[in-house]
């Protein structure tokens, strides 16, 4: 497949110590962004809850080695408990989802040359599917994380993505690991907002655009009421 430089990125996120008064949740996503497809997803990467004014600190690692896979959804439909078959690929390569006569769904490999820039993927099976946009830690144990949902593709679709790794954070305890954000990202239903309240993202950055490591502080105005996730010095 292409031969373009492979990377990692590793965000550590710390909070000090009598920072916040109340146990505090963070989400972090990746935006869905450059595809063909409009109905497509961000899906929660990562979430870490922090204790009231005690210090903590988590971690996530991103790696460029993209895959295309199918999603392992929970019974409701809202949640992806993992990828139940997949494949590697990179930009300017195409593969495609198939079934076989037992009805196992597979996607051809190795790739073959796609749209230029964009990694695709084609369903040639007979039903619409859903397929996820993912990445996976080469090295590591190699279980892939999915990023976008991708809802409905028809028969006999391609769709291409000119995936840029973007990644938001949103001050919130409502979702899970692997939920599919359908919906404006919001609060945890409580009995004054039963539906919860639409949460602003507080942090956005592009992976690619990041140093190999790099330091976030995540803060609250004391005044003000914000939250923030600052960068901080490596030491």
């Amino acid at each position: 497949m292409s031969s373009r430089v492979k990377y990692t990125r590793t965000i550590e996120i710390v909070v000090r110590r009598g920072e916040f008064a109340d146990n505090t949740a963070l989400m972090l996503a990746f935006k869905p962004n450059g595809s063909t497809h409009d109905a497509q997803y961000p899906i929660c990467w990562k979430t870490a809850e922090f204790s009231a004014k005690e210090p903590g600190s988590t971690q996530v690692i991103y790696e460029n080695q993209l895959v295309f896979g199918y999603p392992g959804m929970n019974e409701e439909g809202t949640v992806v408990e993992g990828l139940t078959t997949w494949s590697k690929i990179d930009p300017d390569y195409k593969t495609s989802l198939t079934q076989k006569d037992d009805h196992v769904r597979v996607f051809t490999d190795p790739p073959v040359k796609g749209q230029t820039d964009a990694v695709s993927v084609e369903n040639m099976t007979d039903d619409h599917h859903d397929i996820a946009l993912g990445f996976i830690l080469e090295g590591h144990q190699q279980i892939p994380t999915p990023m976008i949902m991708f809802d409905n593709i028809d028969a006999g679709s391609t769709v291409a993505v000119e995936f840029v790794p973007k990644v938001s954070a949103y001050v919130t305890s409502r979702y899970r690991r692997g939920a599919v954000l359908r919906d404006p990202i919001k609060t945890p239903a409580d009995s004054e907002n039963p539906d919860g309240v639409e949460t602003p993202e507080i942090w956005s950055a592009n992976l690619a655009d990041l140093k190999e490591h790099t330091l976030l502080m995540f803060t609250k105005n004391p005044v003000s009421g914000v939250y923030s996730l600052k960068r901080a010095m490596l030491f």
